[in-house]
């Protein structure tokens, strides 16, 4: 994907998000189970899952670090 497809599905997603308002958490579990039939590699998808996870929770560990 290039930068500017980049920067027009963030924005895409970031629109939607806000549509979807008070029902954003469900609105992103529909959407990451939606993208997840599209990549046929259960092992990406899975290191994706866990990648991310380990990304949130460093970034909430350096943004307590820096409150401080």
């Amino acid at each position: 994907m290039q930068a500017h497809e980049l920067d027009d599905t963030y924005t895409a997603l970031a629109q939607a998000i806000g549509r979807a308002g008070p029902k954003s958490e469900l609105y992103l579990a529909m959407l990451c189970l939606k993208l997840i039939t599209l990549q046929p590699d259960a092992g990406l998808v899975k290191t994706t899952v866990n990648s991310t996870l380990d990304d949130l929770l460093a970034h909430e560990t350096s943004h307590e670090s820096s409150a401080v």
